[in-house]
């Protein structure tokens, strides 16, 4: 299994890709940050509002908004699309499954692999966004409500990095599975929403269920993302236990959920 474990991550840090793209979600938080920094510098007002609710742009506050800011979600996407169907577009997964190792083994190592590749690109966009924002704002304060919010959003990242290598190991197609992991989640958040809708009910909601949901709720809490007017009202959204442990719920079962079916996908895979 260790050996299994090392070929992986060196197939993970020897593709270009990978180093590519997690230079990609630094930069897209450095730009988005640039961006708001320029737009605060020109409109005074902003900045009035900021001082008076106390609600500024620091380093910190860009660390918990790294996940938005570099849209880290569509990057691992790609990363994860690209790190799986390579191996099948190569061949190197035959190689693999002729060593002699369970395809279980197998289907855990590289599981497990692109589950560190999500992180990794996480913590780079977070440093990214720490690091400007901290040029542009301050460094901020930290507290434990912060790094909760941020260890709820890697979470929802790392499931929903579960369920694009799922889809990507079934499709074994680079394009199809880029596809699925880009699109896929905003769709279903878009379908949920209209349930809602129609559904039409203050206590339940379909869209609470779903890891886009959930990292939406998370990311509300965060007061670069409330509503002004919610603020005045005194109605601002707030990183309760319950939210924590729904997030912690929801993302554990897709997590499961992707495991089980990939596996069982790949066992009856043809090679």
């Amino acid at each position: 299994m260790t050996k299994l474990f090392r070929f992986e991550y060196r197939r993970l840090f020897r593709q270009k890709s990978f180093w590519i793209f997690m230079a990609v979600a630094a930069a897209l938080a450095f730009l988005s940050l640039k961006l708001i920094e320029l737009a605060t510098n020109i409109t005074s007002d902003m900045n009035d509002v900021d001082t008076y609710f106390g609600i500024g742009y620091t380093g910190a506050e860009a660390f918990r908004n790294a996940t938005s800011l570099g849209n880290i979600d569509t990057v691992i996407a790609i990363v994860a699309a690209i790190f799986v169907c390579s191996e099948y577009s190569r061949g190197t997964i035959k190689t693999v499954v002729s060593t002699g190792f369970s395809r279980c083994k197998i289907f855990t190592a590289e599981f497990l692999v692109s589950m560190t590749a999500s992180v990794l690109v996480f913590v780079a966009s977070s440093i990214s966004a720490f690091v400007f924002g901290s040029i542009f704002w301050g460094i901020g304060k930290f507290n434990a409500e912060l790094w909760s919010a941020v260890l709820l959003q890697l979470l929802i990242v790392i499931s929903l990095t579960a369920i694009i290598y799922m889809f990507s190991k079934a499709v074994k197609k680079t394009a199809a599975a880029i596809a699925f992991g880009i699109f896929a989640p905003q769709i279903t958040a878009l379908l949920l929403k209209i349930a809602d809708a129609a559904i039409d009910s203050e206590k339940f909601r379909l869209s609470d269920y779903w890891l886009s949901g959930c990292l939406s709720d998370v990311q509300a809490t965060s007061p670069l993302n409330m509503n002004i007017f919610d603020i005045i009202n005194g109605t601002s959204a707030n990183l309760t236990s319950e939210l924590a442990i729904r997030v912690i719920a929801v993302s554990a079962v897709y997590m499961a959920a992707a495991f089980v079916f990939g596996i069982i996908i790949f066992r009856r895979q043809e090679i």
